[in-house]
């Protein structure tokens, strides 16, 4: 049996780069912006089901983005 204070190290700590680089990442969008159609214009959108997750989403989001 050993001593606690007698370990042996097997092996030097490795060093590793971490996966991915997020300076390397770009800011910039690559979609376009929507363009508004109006189709909804005046008139008013009854989101039903909140609890069932997208309506949840669409309900927290602005209205503008889905129905103008």
């Amino acid at each position: 049996m050993q001593k606690q204070g007698d370990k042996k190290k097997l092996r030097p700590k490795q060093e590793q780069n971490r996966p991915g680089k997020e300076s390397k990442l770009k800011p910039e969008s690559i979609t376009t912006p929507m363009q508004q159609v109006n189709k909804l214009l005046g008139k008013v959108a009854l989101i039903t089901g909140g609890d069932s997750g997208n309506c949840t989403t669409l309900g927290n989001r602005k209205p503008r983005e889905y129905f103008i």
